[in-house]
């Protein structure tokens, strides 16, 4: 509104209807655009990862070989480790087997960030827990070469998840 009066006026002036433009004397307030990232609250994080491991010990509980059990602790093994890295949604479709570090102190990803850099954080110790207990039931016969993170449904050959299906998810 203080744009349009001040266009306004300034139309006046060079019309010579008046001498001065009062507007100048007026700060406009500046338009700030808010972030784009509609990021979770630590409270909606702790909601949605107990959720998930509900539901996947739920499945687990009814029949820890069917698909929908699979599905859930994949969903909840994805988004533990998205939420505990912060890593992007490419970073985590690219992760191969021989890119997570096992050891007695600590477990630590290797991966490539955005613009090509190698990034090797350390992962909380409750999320390497449940890596390593995914790894055991879903990928223990996984080469170094495989990826990390495979579709459930019955494919010929692991298929590593896209962008598109993970976004699903969350």
């Amino acid at each position: 509104k203080l744009n349009s009066l001040s266009s306004l006026l300034e139309f006046c002036k060079k019309r010579k209807l008046i001498t001065t433009n009062p507007m100048i004397f007026i700060q406009k307030p500046r338009y700030v655009e808010e972030s784009k990232t509609n990021a979770f609250t630590v409270e909606e994080v702790k909601q949605i990862l107990f959720y998930l491991e509900t539901e996947s010990e739920t499945l687990f509980q009814e029949n820890n070989k069917s698909r929908k059990y699979k599905s859930a602790f994949l969903n909840y093994t994805i988004l533990v480790t998205l939420f505990s890295v912060g890593m992007r949604v490419n970073e985590l479709c690219e992760l191969k087997m021989k890119d997570i570090e096992f050891s007695s102190d600590f477990t630590r990803l290797h991966m490539t960030s955005k613009g090509n850099k190698e990034h090797s954080p350390i992962i909380h110790p409750k999320a390497s827990q449940i890596i390593k207990k995914y790894i055991e039931q879903m990928r223990m016969n996984a080469k170094d070469e495989d990826y990390l993170f495979i579709r459930t449904q019955s494919v010929s050959n692991a298929t590593k998840l896209s962008q598109v299906g993970i976004y699903k998810m969350v």
